[in-house]
């Protein structure tokens, strides 16, 4: 298995929403993407481990027994 490097990676994404998608789609539970803490700055560190998002593996959902209106 071949690992890209981040300028290669960045050839195959046209935008700051395609690198955020990656994210998502690598199990992160990113926040909004209209969100203003989503920069590239951001979606970097979340990469490379500085900031900590959370994982959906490891969020567990509960049901809220009186949902706000």
């Amino acid at each position: 298995m071949n690992s890209l490097t981040e300028a290669e990676a960045a050839t195959f994404m046209a935008d700051k929403k395609d690198f955020w998608q990656l994210c998502e789609r690598n199990g992160y539970h990113m926040p909004d993407f209209n969100s203003p803490i989503i920069t590239l700055d951001f979606l970097r560190d979340t990469k490379n481990g500085k900031v900590y998002v959370p994982l959906y593996s490891s969020l567990i959902l509960r049901g809220c027994p009186e949902p706000p209106s």
